[in-house]
C-alpha cells in the first residue's frame, strides 16, 4: 500500500507540475500565439528560430503552433515549414483535450496538411485521441464523424493492417464503419465491408447487439418512401428490397442515384453476412 501511495503522489505531482513550470512559457510565446490566431503567417514565420520553439507548448490548452495552424487551410505553407523543423515524434504531441495536430486537422478536412504530417510520421494514423491507450478514436473515425469524406478516403488509402491499433478490425473498425454510415458515405462503407468482411458481423461492445446493420435499419432515406408502414413493416420491407431488387426511391442526379445504390448493396451484404441477427432482435434494439 505504501508503494501504491507513493505512486499516486508521484503521478499527482507530475500532473500538477507542468502548469506552474510552463506558465512563463505561455507569456513568452504570446506574440506567436497572437500572430497565429490573427493568421499573420509572415510574423509567425519570423518568430521561429529552432526546433525547440516549434515543439513548444504555446497555449493554456497545451497546444503547439502546429495545433493552432492546421485548423486554417490557408496556413499550409506555414504548416509545411513547421513540420519540416519538428522531430517526427513531436507531431504526436497532444493538447489538453487529448488531440494530436492530425486529429484537429481531419476535423476541418485539411487534407493537404494531413498529407504533409503523414509523409513525415505515418504512425500518426494509429494514435487514438484522449489519454487512455485502450480507448479513444483514430483519425479515420474522426474524419467520418465530421463528414470530411475526401480526407477520410485519403486516410483509409494510406493505412496498413499490420499495426497495433488496427483501423479496420474489431471495435475500432466497427466504429469507423458506423460513423461512415452515419455520415451517409455509403460508397466508402461498402468498400470497407467488401475489403474487411468481418466488420459486418461485429457487435458494439456494452450494447445489446448494435451493429452496422442495426444502424442502417434505423435510417429512413435509403429506399422508396413508405410513410404508411409501421417501423417493423418498414424494416421487413428493407430486407426484402435488398434481396428482391425492389427499385430505389425516385430522386434526381446521378450522384444521388449512386449513393442509394451503394446503400442498397451495403444493406444486402450486411444482411447476408449477419444472418444470425433476427428481425425481432433489430426491432427490439430500436424500441
Amino acid at each position: 500500500m505504501e508503494n501504491g501511495g507513493q505512486a499516486v503522489e508521484t503521478r499527482q505531482a507530475a500532473e500538477t507540475r507542468p502548469a506552474a513550470e510552463t506558465r512563463p512559457a505561455y507569456e513568452k510565446y504570446l506574440p506567436l500565439c497572437n500572430a497565429l490566431l490573427s493568421r499573420d503567417w509572415e510574423t509567425a514565420n519570423g518568430l521561429f528560430q529552432n526546433t525547440e520553439e516549434c515543439e513548444a507548448i504555446i497555449t493554456t490548452k497545451e497546444e503547439t503552433a502546429l495545433h493552432v495552424a492546421v485548423v486554417s487551410g490557408r496556413a499550409n505553407v506555414f504548416v509545411r515549414r513547421l513540420v519540416g523543423m519538428m522531430l517526427p515524434e513531436a507531431l504526436a504531441l497532444k493538447n489538453s483535450g487529448g488531440y494530436t495536430a492530425l486529429h484537429l486537422c481531419v476535423m476541418v478536412g485539411n487534407k493537404e496538411a494531413a498529407m504533409v504530417m503523414l509523409q513525415k510520421y505515418p504512425d500518426l494514423l494509429y494514435i487514438r485521441d484522449g489519454y487512455l491507450a485502450v480507448s479513444g478514436d483514430l483519425v479515420h473515425t474522426i474524419a467520418a464523424a465530421f463528414c470530411q469524406k475526401k480526407t477520410l478516403v485519403y486516410l483509409i488509402k494510406e493505412s496498413k493492417s499490420n499495426v497495433h491499433n488496427k483501423p479496420f478490425e474489431g471495435q475500432l473498425g466497427l466504429a469507423l464503419l458506423m460513423e461512415t454510415i452515419s455520415s451517409k458515405f455509403f460508397d466508402v462503407a461498402l468498400n470497407l465491408v467488401r475489403t474487411h468482411s468481418d466488420l459486418a458481423r461485429i457487435k458494439k461492445e456494452n450494447t445489446h447487439g448494435e451493429c452496422a446493420l442495426w444502424l442502417l435499419a434505423g435510417m429512413h432515406t435509403v429506399f422508396q418512401s413508405r410513410e404508411s408502414l409501421s417501423w417493423w413493416e418498414d424494416l421487413i420491407y428493407r430486407m426484402y428490397a435488398c434481396n428482391e431488387g425492389v427499385p430505389l426511391r425516385q430522386h434526381g442526379g446521378d450522384t444521388e442515384d449512386q449513393t442509394y445504390r451503394s446503400s442498397s448493396t451495403l444493406i444486402q451484404i450486411l444482411n447476408e453476412s449477419g444472418k444470425y441477427l433476427s428481425i425481432t432482435s433489430l426491432i427490439n434494439l430500436h424500441n
